[in-house]
């Protein structure tokens, strides 16, 4: 199950890339969208210093990849219990260096 969510997140990250690398013309482009139907434009002047699409895009960046991270360290996780399930015996042992 948890390999199927950290594969969505994969997938909605890929999604946002995609919108994010779309014209702000584009018909598909989603931030464009929600910047023309929401009045935004004050406050994120005001906070931003940016428009209502810059804000939205740079947000969008920052979600971008905290999911694209989530969804590694899902898999990561996967693969290391599944590891241990494997071998629960194995041991490393290293060997202390002494300063000459």
């Amino acid at each position: 199950m948890i390999v199927l969510i950290a594969l969505v997140l994969l997938s909605s990250a890929v999604a946002l890339d995609f919108v994010e690398g779309l014209d702000e013309d584009h018909p598909l482009n989603a931030y464009a969208y929600i910047a023309d139907t929401f009045d935004w434009e004050t406050y994120t002047e005001s906070a931003f210093g940016r428009s209502t699409y810059e804000a939205l895009a740079h947000f969008s960046r920052s979600i971008e990849e905290f999911i694209e991270m989530l969804a590694n360290t899902l898999l990561w996780s996967v693969f290391l219990l599944h590891f241990m399930r494997l071998a629960p015996e194995l041991r490393m042992r290293f060997r202390s260096v002494e300063a000459s």
